[in-house]
């Protein structure tokens, strides 16, 4: 489903964009440089994460519409799940928007709670409409350290959490 996905999104910039913007001119956004290291415990770390996947968003954002290309972005998008998760995860195709979903100054971490060997952390973020919606980062600890196993968004359409990451 996630090339599914990927496909899906990837047509719909490419309709919205005009055949002489491909290729255009000029100079290309820089990909982000990420928090490293990370802080220790999770409610930190998605707070890095939240800054850090909107510092990707603006920058997928301001480098598909300069180049009308999804490598850069879906490679620096592969740095970040990298750091967060580790290497062997893997993720579904990479969404962007001038609205990003995990906005910093738009979310409210909510709770962070513990089950079993796993933490939980809560957050509720509203978006530009006021929208709001709700997301859980789940970390497992590994070699010593926290990292997010995935990431959930509540669907309350459904009454279900989808796998987000």
């Amino acid at each position: 489903m996630s090339k599914l996905r990927k496909a899906f999104f990837a047509a719909l910039a490419l309709a919205g964009a005009p055949a002489a913007a491909q290729g255009a001119a000029g100079p290309q956004p820089e990909p982000p440089a990420y928090t490293d290291p990370l802080p220790t415990e999770p409610k930190e770390i998605v707070a890095a994460y939240l800054r850090d996947h909107t510092a990707w968003n603006d920058f997928a954002s301001r480098y598909y519409e300069a180049t009308r290309d999804f490598d850069a972005p879906e490679k620096a998008y592969r740095r970040l799940i990298d750091l967060y998760c580790g290497p062997e995860k893997d993720h579904q195709g990479i969404t962007f928007s001038s609205d990003p979903g995990y906005d910093p100054e738009r979310s409210e971490i909510l709770e962070e709670r513990a089950d079993g060997g796993r933490r939980m952390v809560r957050m509720l973020h509203t978006n530009d409409n006021d929208f709001e919606a709700l997301h859980e980062f789940v970390f497992v600890k590994r070699d010593g350290r926290w990292w997010l196993d995935e990431l959930y968004y509540y669907d309350d359409y459904g009454d279900e959490w989808l796998p987000s990451l």
